[in-house]
């Protein structure tokens, strides 16, 4: 892997969000990035997941923020905001929260997606990758706040991919077994009123089926086993002892053969959910 950026200074922590992300400035130009951490409140699978699906939505060109990996180290230094947090004992944070990271570049002026935005929104029309996007990978975690709207280019960026794989709360090699077992490519309970519709709402009258049959199309060329297999054995070496090597082949089937049925999963979108 090439050099990674260091992280310069920990400016605060969002102890709204599970896994207590931080806001961070990154060298060498202090560009600010939302990070999440070894040994985070979710566990070490969540850097795995986010880098899994930020991969994927780089692939198919879904709106995403710029990603990659940070290093944090003894030099990190902690801003007055951050080091109230740990002396409010806000954050249980120590050394062992060191180490190579996940960023996601902050968004300037983001705020949480409201429907009314639409009407000023410049990339509406890629809601149907966030949605494709959100089935391979089995997002079940899209409410309001993991998708931001940003106040200075008029975009909207789908975030935050911690619960993904059909897991609320971290998977492992038996519960992938189950979920492969399970053939579930129509993944209705992803439309579910009281999950993700959330967000699917206030889009769902700007959908269009004929463009998402297209993307689905085009996705599917595009992620074949060999191409999954890259991306997840692309992992930062640094997280290999949090993934077996039969985890990773667990992966790579389970994203494979939701790529495979992806024309359920639109009909099931067609349909309106039923």
């Amino acid at each position: 892997m090439s050099t990674i950026p260091t992280i310069s200074q920990i400016v605060k922590v969002y102890d709204k969000g599970v896994t207590m992300p931080l806001l961070c400035a990154l060298e060498p130009n202090r560009t600010l990035a939302v990070i999440k951490y070894p040994f985070n409140p979710l566990g070490n699978h969540v850097l795995i997941n986010e880098w899994i699906a930020h991969s994927i939505a780089k692939a198919i060109l879904a709106p995403i923020p710029p990603f990659g990996c940070c290093l944090l180290t003894n030099s990190s230094t902690y801003g007055e905001e951050f080091q109230a947090s740990i002396e409010l004992e806000n954050i249980d944070f120590d050394f062992q929260n060191h180490g190579c990271c996940f960023f996601s570049s902050w968004i300037s002026k983001a705020i949480p997606m409201k429907p009314t935005y639409l009407s000023v929104m410049k990339n509406e029309n890629d809601f149907d990758l966030m949605l494709l996007l959100d089935y391979i990978v089995g997002n079940v975690d899209r409410h309001s706040g993991n998708i931001l709207f940003s106040m200075d280019d008029k975009m909207f960026y789908a975030i935050d991919y911690s619960n993904i794989f059909n897991s609320q709360r971290g998977w492992n090699v038996t519960s992938l077994k189950e979920e492969i077992a399970k053939k579930d490519y129509q993944s209705a309970h992803l439309l579910d009123r009281k999950g993700n519709w959330e967000v699917y709402g206030a889009f769902w009258n700007n959908l269009q089926l004929d463009k998402l049959y297209r993307d689905a199309q085009i996705i599917k060329a595009k992620l074949t086993y060999e191409f999954l297999k890259s991306i997840v054995d692309n992992i930062p070496s640094a997280w290999n002892e949090y993934i077996s090597p039969e985890g990773k082949l667990l992966l790579c089937e389970y994203l494979y053969n939701r790529v495979q049925n992806i024309e359920v999963f639109c009909t099931t979108v067609e349909q309106g959910g039923r």
